[in-house]
């Protein structure tokens, strides 16, 4: 499974910022934002959709070490997240598996980053889950 889902019932801003504090405590942040409602709604010219964000989680530790484990693993952007409003009050939260990535590498050293960066994320999405859930 790739990415890993989790439903609560608040706006996607409000699933952001929580999001936002669950990464913090695992010394992660979000470097990257896409505003895909926006983005869509100006290419097609009002087209109106829910609110939608791609966000890229960042770790300078796991950066770090993945860097000196494969200088080119940064291609593949370890971890990404889509915060979308399926419908107001009702946000979807997907979250990339890291370790779907260790089958494009033979790298040990990758895997062994990949596995600890899956474990935060986990730590994250146990944090989301506390709060209530969607119905």
């Amino acid at each position: 499974m790739y990415p890993h889902v989790v439903h609560l019932s608040m706006s996607a801003s409000a699933a952001i910022e929580h999001l936002k504090a669950a990464l913090t405590s695992e010394r992660l942040d979000i470097v990257s934002e896409i505003d895909m409602q926006a983005m869509l709604q100006a290419q097609r010219q009002g087209w109106m959709t829910t609110p939608h964000r791609l966000l890229g989680i960042h770790s300078p530790a796991f950066a770090s070490q993945l860097r000196r484990a494969d200088p080119d693993f940064g291609a593949l952007r370890p971890c990404s997240c889509s915060v979308r409003e399926e419908t107001p009050g009702r946000t979807s939260i997907a979250v990339q598996e890291p370790l779907a990535l260790a089958l494009v590498t033979r790298n040990a050293a990758v895997c062994t980053v990949l596995q600890q960066a899956s474990d935060a994320l986990q730590r994250v999405l146990a944090r989301l889950r506390e709060l209530a859930p969607a119905t």
